[in-house]
């Protein structure tokens, strides 16, 4: 039997490989290293792992460069004051504001309170009764509203009951009308039917009411335009007003 050469037996290698028939020369090649081959995942073989290339994305081209932290931080602190400035301006111009206001405030009520007028004092009220001297009760009327006219500290009221001043009528004598008096606004006055008759009924109680009502002494030595001159002029003077400065005189009484 004749040998195959070399040549020959290479050509069946190949036709037998072209047939596809797996001999043992293929099934050997079937195998992959065991380093090659991928875990399993429910069974099935995975696909070798790849390793990812090691490569860094490249940055955005339009980013802008941030700042360092210590940086910002700085800023942040910075734009804090200034919008605290800024919150605090106001505040202040508010204040300011309304302490100008107050102040305003003040300064009209201190000018309305110092043009404001002040009020007048009421007058004292001394109270008369004229029952005890029924013939003369219109002069005595009278000779009140003189007075009360003349003065701006006191005013005498009629009253028939409990009084300052009493007013009595009769014959006294030598004595004629007369007047007690223990203060200013407080006694008793007489007129005498005598005197009236020689002489003005209403100078006569005027006077005699301005003792009493104004603390005034007699001055028979006055004029007849002095009231408390009295019977001094004479019976021809009628005058019932007291003058300025007798009724100054009995206005500091009160």
């Amino acid at each position: 039997m004749q040998l195959r050469s070399k040549q020959a037996l290479i050509t069946a290698a190949g036709l037998v490989a072209a047939s596809g028939l797996a001999g043992p020369v293929a099934h050997a090649s079937s195998h992959a290293p065991a380093s090659a081959q991928g875990t399993t995942t429910a069974g099935a073989p995975s696909a070798p792992a790849k390793q990812a290339p090691n490569r860094q994305a490249p940055a955005p081209a339009q980013a802008p460069a941030q700042q360092p932290a210590a940086a910002q931080a700085g800023q942040a602190q910075n734009a804090q004051p200034q919008a605290g400035q800024a919150k605090a301006a106001p505040a202040q111009n508010g204040a300011a504001e309304g302490n100008a206001a107050q102040n305003g405030a003040g300064e009209n009520s201190q000018a309305q309170y110092a043009q404001a007028p002040k009020a007048a004092a009421q007058p004292k009220i001394v109270y008369y009764n004229s029952q005890s001297a029924p013939s003369y009760t219109g002069v005595i009327d009278q000779a009140a509203g003189i007075w009360n006219g003349s003065l701006k500290n006191v005013r005498m009221v009629k009253t028939n009951g409990p009084a300052d001043v009493y007013y009595k009528e009769g014959d006294f004598g030598a004595n004629g009308s007369s007047t007690t008096w223990t203060a200013p606004g407080q006694g008793t006055v007489a007129i005498d039917y005598s005197q009236t008759a020689q002489n003005s009924p209403l100078r006569v109680v005027t006077h005699e009411t301005g003792h009493v009502i104004g603390d005034l002494a007699d001055n028979y030595s006055g004029p007849c335009s002095d009231l408390m001159s009295g019977g001094g002029p004479g019976p021809s003077c009628t005058n019932a007003t007291p003058s300025p400065a007798e009724a100054s005189l009995a206005d500091s009484r009160y």
